[in-house]
């Protein structure tokens, strides 16, 4: 896997991978005020507007996951199951090609672009259905 320029590297992201999963395992659940280990919410957009952004509730899903509980980590985000899925799929992926230097599948560049211009599409579609969802029946995140 030759890296261009402004890419990092597999080992780099394996990494960084790994201490996403490993706080998602050693943060504690979020309250019911949904606050982890009593932090505020640190998302600028609902902050400003009290609306979810395509990532808000991300932490939370992945915190559930970390501790087997799948219905709470669906109420954080509906996608939180997707997304880590997707992410320990690299992290499988990564992780061999930096040990071994073998990709265990390739990717083109072009469906890369696909999947990931894609993937962020979709999530910002999901996310404008959720807050219509929530301004219509008056519901807060």
């Amino acid at each position: 896997m030759n890296k261009s320029p402004g890419q990092i590297s597999a080992g780099t992201l394996w990494a960084a991978l790994t201490g996403i999963f490993a706080a998602s395992i050693l943060l504690p659940l979020p309250g019911s005020d949904g606050r982890i280990a009593h932090l505020p919410s640190l998302c600028p957009f609902y902050n400003i507007t009290g609306l979810p952004c395509p990532g808000c509730g991300l932490t939370r899903a992945f915190v559930s996951l970390g501790h087997g509980q799948w219905l709470q980590s669906l109420h954080w985000h509906p996608l939180g199951w997707l997304i880590a899925l997707i992410l320990a799929c690299l992290w499988v992926r990564n992780g061999v090609y930096w040990l071994r230097g073998t990709l265990l599948w390739s990717i083109s560049a072009s469906a890369n672009r696909w999947l990931t211009w894609g993937g962020l599409g979709g999530l910002i579609l999901f996310s404008a259905a959720r807050i219509g969802w929530l301004t219509v029946h008056h519901l807060r995140f």
